[in-house]
């Protein structure tokens, strides 16, 4: 997995003491799926989904 900007590495890499599931944390946006090999946005409505992404939002580099 390249990581294309510090934007997207502070994503991946953020821990927080309060929640263990990237998806239920308000302050993680983004997942990545190595088995799949895809970027999506979390939709924070309780569940585990997320929207899939083709390009970083933070520096607009194509996601691969």
């Amino acid at each position: 997995m390249r990581i294309c900007c510090e934007g997207m590495r502070a994503q991946l890499e953020k821990r927080c003491s309060r929640h263990d599931d990237p998806y239920r944390c308000p302050d993680r946006l983004v997942v990545h799926s190595a088995e799949f090999g895809v970027w999506g946005l979390i939709v924070h409505d309780g569940g585990r989904s997320a929207v899939p992404i083709a390009f970083c939002p933070w520096c607009g580099a194509k996601l691969a």
